[in-house]
């Protein structure tokens, strides 16, 4: 992903959060789709490049709004990026072939898709951030394929000597293809949460402290339309060390599932089933 090799944008400090705007987003990734992400993101740190893959999930609650993923495609192939020869990722048209069938296959189910682009950085440049390319992505897949709801994630080194790792989830909203480059009003999603066994954790976190800098300064590009400007947090969420304290982050047990795999949050009193139910098909446009 590198047609846009600026980074703009610290997520942190320039998109704001679900909370922050008095709103209620949780995202939840069954055990295998959960481990996936951990091991791209391992894999990432100690390869020295890009992982990635596609994930396809649904809207299981209005409100709040709870959206569950179970399904990934294959790894994304590598490609030539900033950081150097195959150091990048792009999906591969196999990857859109296996994401486009399982959207059919929850159209065909009554289900609007929601498709999440993963990918882990390395040691490597400004790794802490999404760059340029990543937000418009983000920012064009939404534009371009409103039959979905498009997220994108990014698991991230917190530092150059522990293996933590940092993620986030931004949602595009409003989004516009403006001269070629994806805008959007993004928000970032830190309620995430993650099954295992018969159990559901949530994912750790801390508060960041620290400054991303910011490779270039392409803020008149205007690829995030919504910037904060009330009173906000920075919760990273990690699996690791909090970087201020140097204390392990651990996961937090709110729930458990049954037999059938429905979920219940036991403190927030959310019963959520996880099972489907017939629309047209569309497909995810390269």
């Amino acid at each position: 992903m590198a047609e846009l090799e600026s980074v703009s944008y610290d997520q942190y400090k320039n998109i704001p959060s679900f909370e922050d705007l008095n709103q209620k987003v949780k995202i939840v990734f069954s055990s295998e789709c959960y481990q996936n992400i951990i091991q791209m993101g391992i894999n990432a740190m100690n390869q020295e490049r890009e992982h990635g893959r596609f994930f396809v999930g649904r809207r299981i609650s209005d409100e709040p709004e709870v959206i569950y993923f179970d399904y990934n495609t294959s790894e994304f192939e590598p490609a030539d990026g900033p950081m150097g020869k195959e150091k990048a990722v792009i999906p591969s048209q196999s990857n859109y072939d296996e994401l486009n069938k399982k959207i059919r296959d929850c159209e065909l189910k009554g289900i609007k898709p929601v498709v999440l682009h993963f990918h882990s950085h390395p040691r490597d440049g400004i790794y802490q951030s999404f760059s340029d390319q990543d937000l418009q992505t983000y920012a064009k897949m939404q534009a371009q394929n409103s039959d979905c709801i498009n997220l994108g994630m990014l698991g991230f080194p917190i530092n150059q000597t522990s293996n933590t790792l940092g993620m986030c989830i931004v949602y595009p909203t409003n989004a516009q293809v403006v001269n070629g480059i994806g805008t959007a009003d993004f928000v970032r999603c830190e309620d995430i949460s993650f099954t295992s066994g018969n159990e559901i954790y949530k994912v750790g976190g801390f508060e960041k402290r620290y400054a991303v800098g910011l490779f270039k300064q392409s803020l008149n590009m205007g690829i995030v339309k919504q910037y904060l400007t009330l009173p906000h947090n920075a919760k990273v969420c990690a699996e690791g060390f909090d970087p201020n304290t140097g204390n392990p982050i651990k996961p937090t047990h709110v729930g458990y599932t049954d037999t059938s795999g429905n979920l219940y949050f036991t403190e927030e009193g959310l019963s959520l089933r996880t099972k489907i139910n017939e629309i047209e098909t569309t497909e995810i446009q390269k």
